[in-house]
């Protein structure tokens, strides 16, 4: 009984070993992938506008983005980092002491983090809008200005807490991104690569909107 049960065992690993040799059934296609024909419309893109805006809101107290004060009020003396004691967002605390304010932070490395995030979803409404033709979207021209505002927002916070950032905008393709040095322009051609995006936003954008909330 036991020869069976040892000879049964090995049959059924030799089928196994037979039927797993082939990895063609590793290869099946995604059922819930979307792609640029289903993305690149102007029902979709309009979507990934309202994305792009959410990130204004998409902050947290201990990286706030909303509000600037750990960076610029706490580090300049006018405020006080406050909280239940110095280890209560302690990076506050070493932007307030200016001590202990190593390159291992998280909140600073967060903050860093958001704000690219926020970039690249202005990029990809902005690939998405690019695609779109301006006969079946006739508020294109508004809705990439309003991206390029945010963009130049995003970008604006990062040029005043780090100076030299790497500079990425829509054309650029996403392998690439990891080659992009935060030298690669000096201080005044990103600032003027920011005030771009400022006056693209100005030539495009109405005196007012008709949803409150979008940029103007």
């Amino acid at each position: 009984m036991k020869f069976i049960k040892t000879s049964l065992l090995a049959l059924s690993l030799s089928s196994l070993s037979v039927a797993c040799h082939d990895k063609e059934f590793l290869n099946v296609d995604p059922t819930g992938a979307l792609g640029d024909v289903q993305l690149n419309t102007p029902e979709n893109a309009d979507k990934q506008v309202i994305a792009a805006y959410s990130q204004l809101g998409n902050d947290i107290y201990y990286v706030p983005y909303t509000s600037m004060w750990p960076y610029g009020n706490v580090r300049g003396g006018d405020a006080y980092k406050g909280g239940g004691g110095t280890a209560d967002v302690d990076a506050f605390h070493f932007y307030e002491t200016f001590t202990f304010n190593r390159v291992d932070i998280s909140n600073t490395d967060e903050f860093w983090y958001r704000m690219y995030l926020s970039i690249s979803r202005c990029n990809d409404a902005l690939r998405r809008l690019n695609a779109v033709d301006a006969s079946a979207m006739p508020n294109k021209a508004v809705r990439q200005g309003e991206m390029r505002f945010l963009r130049g927002h995003f970008y604006f916070l990062l040029k005043e807490m780090f100076k030299n950032v790497p500079y990425i905008d829509e054309n650029l393709a996403t392998d690439q991104y990891p080659t992009v040095s935060n030298v690669a322009l000096s201080n005044d051609a990103l600032w003027s690569k920011i005030a771009d995006d400022f006056r693209a936003a100005v030539a495009a954008l109405p005196a007012t909107q008709p949803e409150i909330g979008r940029a103007n």
